[in-house]
């Protein structure tokens, strides 16, 4: 049984992700027989008599989800919940549907493949329209990552990169981001702006997004998430590296990247918010407009000379 005239079943495959909030499935919607992706909220934290309760909760801070459409963010197209009458399933589920990318997330894809250096700028630009279109509707997504951005399809050169994770309402509901920013805020360590990473807590606005962007083109061109070195020490754990943040540090490049995507990424790191640019005026970096085939340093030889970016 579900809650609501217009629900829309599902058919649910094999989990395809997982996260702080819940697992997410492929599945099949019956009316339509399309595929879509489903998040199954983790509810299991909460009271039993309390789910109802938060899942009517949860649907009046996911509406406004809704209104948001944009090439390079990821759908949201319902949010639901459903009674079962099974005494071995919970008797109460929240999904949410979104669309389903099926190249996968960015992380994956870059882990195991190499980016020609043309698509660089490409993606780059893909991501940098959607947080435009965020940042002029006044959200901040506060968790830009590989993990967080899809590709629309397996095919590289034809496909739409996607920001993904927008229904995460207490990076992006319960917040007051306007121009001045917004109080808190979540992200994932090797990502997080410094501002996110102070150990006194700092206001967290649009701008953290950017940062983010920065560590974001870092893991296209190495594979992995950006490295933070103390010293020749590389950290590996999230108090160090939230600390080694918030207190000055900066992530790591390797030597001999191309100048004009050194440079955009130097841009995007500028340690004190004032200084680092807003979405739209990175629009019109000539990194994003550079499809010549630069070299790369190899994978194989990248940090055995790194350069710190200097604050």
């Amino acid at each position: 049984m579900a809650l609501g005239n217009d629900v829309i079943q599902v058919n649910l495959h094999e989990i395809v992700g997982s996260g702080r909030q819940g697992v997410v499935c492929r599945a099949t919607r019956m009316d339509t027989n399309e595929i879509v992706a489903v998040k199954l909220v983790n509810l299991s934290n909460i009271q039993p008599e309390a789910r109802l309760l938060e899942c009517q909760e949860l649907t009046v801070r996911l509406d406004g989800f809704l209104s948001i459409s944009h090439r390079h963010l990821l759908s949201h197209i319902k949010h639901q919940t459903i009674l079962t009458d099974s005494p071995t399933l919970n008797p109460i589920e929240y999904q949410i549907l979104m669309e389903y990318c099926s190249g996968g997330a960015l992380n994956n894809y870059v882990r195991f493949n190499v980016l020609p250096y043309s698509l660089l700028p490409k993606w780059t630009k893909q991501i940098l329209s959607g947080l435009v279109y965020l940042h002029e509707q006044n959200w901040a997504h506060r968790d830009i990552k590989g993990g967080n951005i899809f590709l629309s399809s397996p095919n590289i050169d034809s496909c739409d990169l996607k920001i993904g994770d927008l229904q995460d309402m207490k990076r992006m509901v319960e917040r007051t981001t306007h121009i001045a920013g917004a109080a808190s805020g979540q992200g994932t360590c090797a990502f997080m702006s410094p501002e996110i990473a102070h150990p006194d807590g700092m206001r967290i606005g649009r701008r953290t997004d950017i940062w983010s962007l920065g560590c974001v083109v870092i893991q296209m061109v190495t594979g992995e998430a950006p490295r933070l070195y103390r010293g020749t020490t590389l950290l590996n754990t999230a108090q160090s590296m939230m600390y080694f943040l918030g207190t000055g540090g900066m992530p790591a490049l390797p030597a001999g990247l191309p100048p004009l995507l050194r440079q955009f990424i130097e841009r995007c790191l500028q340690r004190d918010v004032a200084d680092r640019p807003h979405a739209t005026d990175l629009e019109n970096d000539a990194f994003l407009a550079d499809y010549n085939n630069a070299n790369l340093p190899n994978r194989a030889t990248f940090y055995q000379a790194y350069e710190p970016i200097q604050p």
